[in-house]
């Protein structure tokens, strides 16, 4: 738990998403969810499908994985919190000839 033992040290990191990279942040209620017959989700299985998402936008990523855990669990009741954010680079942040400048404006040919 983030931020839960007195004498956590965090250290700061930076990451560069390349066009089409995803970060995952979730809690363990995502992979500890639990089905009818007792199985848990897991990293393996919440691993597989995130490799199916190269290159979706973080809604499209989001949806996809809280439409898996609601058919995995087929109305099993939460046992714990589940909290998923999804930070995704998408082809449309950078222009086509890839040097960062803004896009034209295909009506007047204006950057947007």
């Amino acid at each position: 738990a983030l931020g839960a033992l007195p004498d956590i040290h965090l250290e700061d990191r930076k990451l560069e998403l390349a066009q089409g990279d995803c970060l995952l942040l979730y809690t363990d209620g995502v992979t500890e969810a639990f089905n009818n017959g007792d199985q848990m989700y897991g990293t393996p299985r919440l691993m597989a499908l995130l490799n199916q998402t190269f290159g979706l936008s973080a809604h499209q990523v989001l949806a996809i994985l809280e439409r898996d855990l609601l058919d995995f669990r087929d109305a099993a009741p939460l046992s714990d919190d589940t909290t998923i954010l999804a930070i995704c680079r998408e082809s449309s942040l950078a222009d086509q000839d890839g040097d960062g400048g803004l896009p034209e404006n295909p009506i007047n040919g204006a950057a947007k």
